[in-house]
């Protein structure tokens, strides 16, 4: 009767073989991740370089996909983020520049009315419009900038 159990060479190799897995692994996305892959652009080498990235999250080619992509998507997201950051401090900076120069003219013009009282009613009336439109312009920036 021929013996069911397993030899202990074939033990040995089944053990080795479990051990080499992730190093293998980890040494293929090692590849991809230096550009050493770009050598190899056959279907196999870019079959096994994505199951070896996918088996960083105990996934398949389907997963090495994801893992690859993750770090650009994520990139981009930084980049859109600090993008945005910047765009919006530009914009409270003109604001701000807004802000000082309508305050500044809205000055001139409370001078002028004052100083012609007694101008034909043409030019106060121009006066007065530019007023009001200084003022509305001031308390939306007010507003935007958070200005008590």
């Amino acid at each position: 009767m021929i013996s069911q159990e397993p030899s202990e060479k074939a033990l040995f190799l089944k053990s080795l073989q479990v051990l080499l897995e992730p190093v293998l692994a980890a040494l293929a996305l090692l590849r991809l991740c230096t550009g050493l892959a770009l050598l190899d652009l056959s279907a196999a080498g870019i079959t096994s370089g994505l199951a070896a990235a996918g088996a960083i999250v105990g996934g398949g080619m389907v997963a090495g996909v994801f893992v690859l992509a993750a770090p650009v998507a994520a990139l981009a997201a930084g980049g859109v983020g600090v993008a945005a950051h910047l765009k919006n401090k530009q914009l409270r900076q003109e604001k701000e520049r807004l802000y000082t120069e309508a305050l500044k003219k809205h000055e001139a013009i409370i001078k002028a009315l004052k100083e012609e009282a007694d101008a034909d009613k043409e030019r106060l009336d121009y006066l007065q419009s530019l007023n009001i439109l200084l003022t509305q312009a001031i308390k939306d920036l007010k507003k935007d900038l958070g200005v008590a």
